[in-house]
């Protein structure tokens, strides 16, 4: 593929963290862009997006999300919206790495918590 991955974020002492492969836009406030980011199995943490609009598509694998309390199962297909600054509760049990779309008005930064 012609995909090209780059280290999005990697805890000390902790291999494998989450990718990144910029598709389109640019990445500044208030910029639409698009990109890949791929989370290694057993990844768990917090994805800010800070633009006024944020979608994100899950492409392979499964990611839990987190709203008000309970986890919702995305498999391929599934897609979360949101208006405004949010921050999304977000985790990848599948055997494999999970990767979603991301399309935003604005930056957005993964912190990993585990």
């Amino acid at each position: 593929s012609n995909v090209v991955w780059l280290p999005l974020m990697q805890q000390p002492g902790q291999p494998g963290g989450a990718e990144i492969s910029y598709l389109w836009g640019t990445f500044g406030d208030h910029d639409w862009n698009g990109s890949f980011v791929k989370l290694p199995s057993g990844f768990e943490g917090v994805l800010k997006s800070q633009g006024g609009t944020f979608h994100s598509v899950v492409i392979r694998g499964g990611v839990n999300y987190w709203l008000d309390g309970a986890r919702n199962n995305l498999t391929p297909g599934s897609y979360i919206s949101a208006q405004g600054q949010t921050e999304h509760r977000i985790s990848s049990d599948a055997e494999d790495e999970s990767i979603i779309y991301i399309r935003t008005n604005g930056p957005y930064q993964l912190r990993q918590s585990n």
